[in-house]
């Protein structure tokens, strides 16, 4: 399964979205689910009222060049305002109803705004 959206906030909800697979019952979109769940590890329910848990994911911080609000500082222009960060993430599927193997994995990157909004680098992947 491949999700292409995911949005919310730090301190907030987040939506995946954008959802296709390949013979799960998934569903193309999540509700939206407690940031936490994810960040901590969590369960996350599909708008066809099936559900997915995710373990507590690894966190690698990479660079935010491609997050949006990323502004380029060079000597000629330093520039000193907020800057987006990004982590990578990855973990495994410890249970599912919809059809996906377990146990499994998850990987994918997110952009995270100065002001804490989250948005999806790379799609969230699940196998």
């Amino acid at each position: 399964m491949t999700c292409t959206g995911l949005n919310g906030t730090e301190t907030g909800t987040i939506t995946i979205s954008g959802c296709t697979d390949s013979g799960s019952a998934t569903a193309t979109q999540s509700q939206p689910l407690v940031t936490t769940a994810l960040a901590t590890g969590g369960t996350v329910t599909w708008t066809n009222a099936t559900t997915s848990t995710f373990a507590a994911p690894v966190l690698v911080s990479i660079k935010a060049k491609k997050c949006p609000g990323y502004v380029a500082s060079t000597k000629k222009n330093p520039y000193s305002g907020p800057e987006p960060s990004a982590d990578k993430f990855s973990g495994s599927v410890t249970a599912d109803t919809s059809g996906l193997k377990i146990p499994g994995k998850y990987k994918g990157e997110v952009c995270i705004s100065a002001s804490g909004n989250v948005t999806a680098l790379k799609a969230l992947k699940v196998s």
